[in-house]
């Protein structure tokens, strides 16, 4: 079950947060930042620190002027710090770069960085500003593009095998399950299950009892 992270893990969980977010803004995200060229590790880092920044000032700008501060921005400042603080303080990653856990903040900071570059009044700035975040939204569509995931030829199979053979509704682990379901075109309905002491049951992610019965 997900729960805080200990405090003797949590420089590592630090350390993962931070190298996954660089990762967002980087033109080959599917390296460890360590392995990185260092023109792309200094890519990452200026994008990834400058929306970061932007972030940071304008959540203290929203402290400093509460009451008049529009709801939207306050709501996507908290949103983003939540999805990054359960990311980071969670043991939900397993320490590991799990690029879909932090996308949502991700995502938010790019819309609150390019809300607050809007108070920005020197116009040089502002368009400094405003390039670094159409650069770093542009970068994510090249991260999308390549940690697409390959279709497993495997499970294709397996798919194709039990449609040819009438099945339309099946029992797998977490990702078999899901997988067969998308690779059959939901011909097929995989419901996952899980083991536990022995005894088999139903998933505690991404299912309903419904499914069981």
């Amino acid at each position: 079950a997900t729960q805080l992270v200990p405090f003797s893990e949590i420089g590592r969980y630090l350390f993962n947060a931070l190298e996954t977010w660089t990762r967002f803004f980087s033109p080959t995200p599917e390296k460890p930042f360590a392995d990185q060229f260092i023109g792309v590790q200094l890519i990452s880092l200026l994008l990834g620190g400058t929306i970061f920044a932007l972030i940071v000032l304008r959540a203290i700008d929203l402290i400093r002027n509460w009451n008049a501060s529009a709801f939207v921005d306050k709501f996507l400042v908290a949103s983003a710090a939540f999805v990054a603080g359960s990311f980071a303080f969670t043991t939900v990653t397993q320490g590991e770069p799990a690029f879909r856990y932090l996308a949502p903040a991700y995502f938010l900071a790019i819309v609150i960085a390019a809300r607050g570059i809007g108070t920005v009044k020197k116009l040089s700035l502002r368009r400094v500003g405003i390039a670094l975040i159409c650069a770093a939204a542009l970068l994510n569509v090249s991260f999308n593009v390549q940690l697409r995931p390959a279709s497993d030829i495997r499970l294709v199979e397996i798919a194709d095998a039990l449609k040819d053979r009438g099945v339309t509704r099946i029992y797998g682990t977490y990702w078999e399950s899901l997988a067969l379901t998308y690779y059959s075109g939901n011909a097929i309905q995989g419901a996952p299950i899980m083991g536990v002491n022995g005894l088999v049951r139903s998933s505690e992610w991404s299912s309903k009892e419904t499914w069981y019965q």
